[in-house]
């Protein structure tokens, strides 16, 4: 499980840096995704916590692919989630979400200038 764990890491890092590299053709998004970055990054640790051990119980995981895929699936699934909940507080409450990230988020640059 471990070794599965590091390999999970080494694939997700590929990832974002194969995709950092994809949004760098536009900018406004590389922004976006910027400002959002510390916001999945905390909350990305609990969530995972909570859901894997839970997909493992309730998935009926019959084979170790089926284990395995867990590993690649439900990271894509925490990171999209982070990423919506991150624009909908962005939308609903952006004060609330400048508190929560220690003002690494800035309404005033983020909203205030049009990039959202």
């Amino acid at each position: 499980s471990l070794l599965l764990h590091n390999l999970g890491i080494l694939f997700g890092l590929a990832a974002v840096f194969a995709l950092s590299g994809l949004l760098l053709k536009g900018k406004k998004a590389f922004l976006w995704l910027g400002s959002a970055s510390f916001f999945v990054f905390a909350f990305h640790q609990p969530f995972m916590g909570r859901i894997i051990p839970l997909m493992l119980l309730m998935g009926n995981a019959r084979s170790d692919f089926d284990k395995i895929s867990y590993y690649f699936v439900i990271p894509i699934l925490v990171i999209g989630v982070g990423l919506g909940l991150f624009y909908l507080l962005v939308r609903i409450v952006p004060e609330f979400l400048e508190i929560i990230t220690g003002e690494r988020f800035s309404k005033t640059k983020y909203i205030d200038s049009g990039k959202t």
